[in-house]
């Protein structure tokens, strides 16, 4: 029983991590948290964002998302090729499934009407 992580940049893969062992009840952050301890080399790093939006990882190998900058960049965060809708804290993962951690840029056609929009728009007044 396990789940594995994608790391990608612009869509291009540039990390896979398989076989990180899952259990009952376990989220996006436990998965992440498993994947680190287990000797794979790769960091990341979290930051709140409130209680509507929960914990988002905010880099991830030292990639760091873009706030205040033309372009806002982020590690968009996916379960089976799905755009979670909650933070990695408070997505519940099954066995076998698929984390994909995407860095792209903002688009409010793609992101506007969903939870990045006001990650970036906390993120932009921050910076």
């Amino acid at each position: 029983m396990a789940v594995s992580i994608t790391i990608s940049v612009s869509g291009q893969p540039i990390r896979q991590i398989n076989n990180v062992p899952w259990q009952a009840n376990m989220n996006g952050q436990d998965a992440m948290e498993h994947a680190y301890g287990s000797g794979s080399g790769y960091s990341f790093l979290l930051q709140y964002f409130g209680s509507q939006l929960g914990y988002e990882v905010v880099s991830i190998d030292n990639i760091a998302s873009q706030a205040g900058t033309d372009a806002f960049l982020f590690w968009e965060f996916s379960v089976n090729g799905v755009v979670a809708t909650k933070g990695v804290d408070e997505t519940t993962l099954n066995d076998g499934d698929q984390i994909g951690w995407n860095y792209t840029a903002y688009n409010a056609a793609a992101h506007g009407a969903g939870r990045y929009a006001a990650i970036k728009q906390q993120a932009s007044a921050k910076s």
